[in-house]
Order: structure tokens, then C-alpha cells, then sequence
């Protein structure tokens, strides 16, 4: 990996559950990255308990050290499992507990990771799996039934599945000893997981799949449609309810500081706890890949581009940008690249399954490999203590920490077309496509300036890190005198390191124009955008 120092970290203090002294106040540099292979995304955020982080990828599931990314020890051992973890784990007392498309859900000791009991679900799980108390598990099923099980035993507590009327119009989650359910004919019932019993039922308009109640405090906070609705936990009366203008793509994240969430348009907003007023609202220029963070006293945003945004939650001002790029970075589907491991040589994974991408550089006809420009995160970022996590849809473990990451080097700048040092003509159009990355800290994008001959030009910069220049009689740039002309590009990352690099062009305005390939410019004309990890994924909430 470019732009990544791995070493050596101070210790860092257990951390409590709640994380309740957690604080992300602005940029940080990606201090390790664990991978693993497979072929289907994970879903999810990850578990952190203490300096513990647990992970379901693939057909294991992983316990890795918090400080430094390596493994302490994965499930099964020997052989995997025969299915694939698509959702991440929860904890139920003192194990880790995580269910596999194979209908089965498996349980293991959060210490040493032996296997304590496994449950065959009679359908597919596909509502959820959520804790309820620290006794039980409830599951929704394919079929439109749930049920629950004794976390001690994987037994079931009820003598049957419950048949859930209309099925599931969204995921489970619970309220103390409840099972909060958003049903497909727009009702929100709370059902009791002891005796499988309708405590409470609250009718809506209309949930549209992506809906899943969120518990803070005494208040359920849900998405329906294009609203956010706080409901009283002990009754389900409505407090308030906000039309956000446009669809609200998954849950909504709610905090002392505010209520986050994302629209399907690519606005993120921040609504007051009490009243729902909103205090922010935020274009972030791309659809939502997963719910919101909320990271102390600021809020986390990701989105399809494989953008991360971090939110003051006072002010609303944008603290850092973050674009993660995948572990692989070309499309090939001849090789099966080595993964990664943890800090200091740590156990690491094996090949990286590919994503589907931007568009490929350099021209068509040389059967140049498909470049991958960015990866969505799979689940909302965690944060614990100081060390951010994002697990991601090419199934990487990504760890940010301005305490113990280290970010030296500035951002890498490179020409991607046309060659430098050849002869080109500007007169009815030239246009040049940089490619600019920082890996450790991302890159500032307000500080980019592009300068011909040191005169400063005008240019196009995509979310992918595609710096587009365009000169011609009919561009604000005009166009390129005959000669050698010097294309200075100068940028600065998150935390203050940055470049100065220059490319030289032979301008010949006698010559015909060059034609830019299709792999840049995409079928629209524009320059090519950036794609995200494999599919087969979960929703990531």
C-alpha cells in the first residue's frame, strides 16, 4: 500500500461498548488496512469490544487487534463454513453471534473464538438478527415469520415461528425485551420475544423496504418514504415526524447532538432530537451508500462514490473527505491478487474479490485492465476511542487515527493522457486528464490548482480523482501557444503535505486534434466515474 506508515503504536486504553468518550473532531490518516478474500461483500460495521474488533467476511468470522489490524483468531479454524457471512455480527453476552446464508446462525466465545452452538434457521434470514435483552436473539425469515432463540443455547423460546401479518416492510431491531417490527402493510408492531405476542401496533402510510427502527434514549426513530418519525418507546405515539424532501435512503442515525440521515437525491440533513426541526442541510453529490455515523459531537456520511464526509454537528461545515480506494486497483480477471494482513506483518487475507469501476485509461485497443477508482463502505463507520473503522464492499477493514497513524507524504499526481512530451494541437480542442490520490489522509480537493507556463487555468475535478483540462478557441483556457508548454498541477492532502508537479506537452496547432478514447470520456461524454466493490452484498444497515 502507497502512502501508509505502519508503525509502531502507543497503547491505546480499553474502550467501553457505549464509546461514550469517543471523538472524531477532523481529518485522520489511515494508520493499517486488513483485507480478506471473497466472493461475496460483507454488509455491516464492525464489532469493537475493548481492543477487540470482530468481523463476519466470507465464510469466517475474525477477532483483530484494535491497535495494530492482526488477527487473534478466526471461526472456523480449519475448514470454513459452507455459506457466506453477508451481515455483521452482533454480541450477546460473552459471545460473538453471526448468521451465514446458509440458514445457519453460529455462535462462538468472544475470547477464543470456539464455537459454543449453531442454529438452523427454517428459512432464509432476511429481516435481521438482532439481540433483545441479553437472553435472546430474534430473527425474521424470508417467509415473513419470526422468531427467537436463547443466546445461551441457540434453543428457541418459542415453540414455533410467528407468522408476522403482510411480512416485513423493512429490518427488526429491538426496545428492551421487544422485537420492533416494520411490517409490509405499514405497521410498526412491537412483539413481545418471551411469548411472541403483539404488545403494541402503530399504522403508517407506507414503508418501502429500506425502513428500520432506530432506538435512542426513549425514542424510536424510523425512516418512511421521504419522512423521519420519532415515536415514544413506550407507546409508539408519534413526537414528531419531518418531510425530508426526497426519499430517505436507509435508517437514520440519532444522537444527543441531532438526528443525521441521507436522501436518495444525495442531500444529507440533521434534524433537532426534540422537535425534528433541521439545522443542516448538506449536498454531498452522491447517493447514500449506508446510514449515517455519529462520531461524538459530528456526523459521518458516506455515499456510492466511495465518499466519506465528515459534518460538524454544530455548525454543519465539512471537517474532512475521505474517498476509499480498493485494495485492487485494476480489473483482471486472470489473477487472483494476494491480499493484505494487519500492521507489522500480521496475519492478513487472501486474494481480493474485484469490483466493478470507472472507466479504463489510456486507449481502448491496448486492452489496458479496468481501473477501479473507489469502493463504497459496507456499513456505517465505528468509532472506537480514537481509531475510525470502515468496513468496506471489497472486504477491507480500514482504521484511521490521528494518535497513532502517521501521514508524511503528499498526494500523487499523475498524467494519465495524452503522453507527455509529443506533439499535440489545442486549436479545436485538447483536453488533458490527471489522476490525483492520497491513500493516507485523502485529498483537499479546495486546494488543487492547475497552472500552464504558471498561469493558473480552469479544470474539472471529479469525486474518482479525474483532474479534467480543457483548452480550444471555444474554452474559458483558450488555447495552447506553439511550443513546450509546462502543465503544473499543485494539491495538498487532509494534513497538510503537498505536491508541486509538472508535465511538459509540444503544442503544433497545425496538427489535427487528438481524440480522446472512450474509456475517459465515458458513453456521456464525460470523464469516466467511480464504481464500488462486488456485488451479492447486503444493504449494509
Amino acid at each position: 500500500m502507497t502512502n501508509l506508515r505502519m508503525l509502531g503504536l502507543a497503547l491505546i486504553a480499553s474502550i467501553s461498548g457505549s464509546q461514550a468518550f469517543a471523538q472524531l473532531d477532523g481529518p485522520a490518516p489511515l494508520a493499517w488496512r486488513w483485507t480478506q478474500s471473497t466472493v461475496a461483500s460483507p454488509a455491516g460495521s464492525p464489532l469493537v469490544d475493548g481492543n477487540t474488533i470482530y468481523v463476519a467476511v466470507g465464510q469466517r468470522i475474525y477477532a483483530l487487534d484494535l491497535e495494530t489490524g492482526n488477527q487473534k483468531w478466526k471461526f472456523p479454524l480449519v475448514d470454513p463454513i459452507d455459506g457466506y457471512f453477508r451481515q455483521a455480527p452482533i454480541r450477546v453476552g460473552n459471545m460473538i453471534v453471526a448468521y451465514a446464508d446458509n440458514k445457519t446462525i453460529y455462535a462462538v466465545d468472544m475470547v477464543t473464538g470456539e464455537k459454543k452452538w449453531q442454529h438452523l434457521a427454517e428459512g432464509t434470514i432476511s429481516a435481521g438478527m438482532v439481540p433483545v435483552g441479553d437472553r435472546v436473539i430474534a430473527y425474521g425469515m424470508s417467509d415473513g415469520s419470526l422468531n427467537t432463540i436463547f443466546a445461551e443455547s441457540g434453543m428457541n423460546v418459542l415453540s414455533k415461528p410467528i407468522q408476522i401479518n403482510g411480512g416485513y416492510g423493512g429490518r427488526i431491531a429491538s426496545y428492551l425485551n421487544t422485537v420492533l417490527i416494520p411490517t409490509g402493510l405499514s405497521n410498526l408492531i412491537q412483539v413481545d420475544a418471551a411469548t411472541g405476542k403483539i404488545i403494541k401496533s402503530r399504522p403508517f402510510t407506507n414503508f418501502a423496504g429500506d425502513t428500520r427502527p432506530v432506538v435512542f434514549g426513549d425514542t424510536i426513530y424510523l425512516n418512511s418514504n421521504a419522512y423521519v418519525i420519532a415515536l415514544g418507546g413506550a407507546d409508539l405515539r408519534p413526537r414528531w415526524q419531518r418531510n425530508c424532501g426526497d426519499f430517505v435512503s436507509f435508517a437514520p442515525a440519532a444522537g444527543p447532538s441531532g438526528v443525521a440521515l441521507q436522501t436518495r437525491d444525495g442531500k444529507a440533513m440533521i434534524l433537532n432530537p426534540v422537535n425534528g426541526l433541521p439545522s443542516f442541510n448538506i449536498d454531498l453529490a452522491s447517493q447514500p451508500a449506508t446510514s449515517p455515523s455519529i462520531v461524538g459531537s459530528n456526523f459521518l456520511f458516506t455515499t456510492l462514490n466511495g465518499v466519506m464526509t465528515l459534518v460538524d454537528g454544530k455548525t454543519g461545515l465539512v471537517k474532512w473527505i475521505y474517498q476509499i480506494r480498493p485494495v485492487v486497483k485494476f480489473a483482471d480477471n486472470s489473477q487472483n491478487p494476494a491480499g493484505g494482513g494487519g500492521r507489522n506483518g500480521g496475519p492478513g487475507g487472501g486474494g481480493m474479490m474485484l469490483g466493478g469501476g470507472g472507466g479504463a485509461q489510456g486507449n481502448p485497443a491496448s486492452q489496458e485492465k479496468t481501473r477501479i477508482v473507489s469502493v463504497p463502505a459496507a456499513g456505517p463507520p465505528v468509532l472506537a476511542g480514537s481509531t475510525l473503522l470502515v468496513l468496506t464492499k471489497d472486504a477491507s477493514l480500514l482504521a484511521f487515527d490521528r494518535e497513532n497513524g502517521v501521514d508524511l507524504t503528499p498526494p500523487v499526481v499523475d498524467l494519465t493522457f495524452p503522453k507527455q512530451g509529443q506533439w499535440y494541437s489545442s486549436q479545436r480542442g485538447l483536453e488533458l486528464f490527471f489522476t490525483i490520490d492520497d491513500e493516507a489522509s485523502g485529498l483537499r480537493t479546495d486546494s488543487v490548482e492547475v497552472m500552464v507556463d504558471g498561469e493558473k487555468k480552469t479544470f474539472k475535478l471529479g469525486r474518482d480523482g479525474v483532474l479534467n483540462v480543457r483548452f480550444g478557441a471555444a474554452n474559458a483556457n483558450g488555447i495552447l501557444m506553439d511550443g513546450r508548454r509546462v502543465i503544473t498541477i499543485r494539491c495538498k492532502d487532509w494534513l497538510g503535505n503537498e505536491i508541486e508537479k509538472s508535465f511538459s506537452l509540444l503544442i503544433d496547432n497545425t496538427l489535427p486534434p487528438v481524440q480522446v478514447p472512450k474509456s475517459l470520456t465515458g458513453p456521456d461524454g464525460r470523464s469516466g466515474g467511480g464504481g464500488g466493490g462486488a456485488g451479492n452484498g447486503g444493504d449494509g444497515r
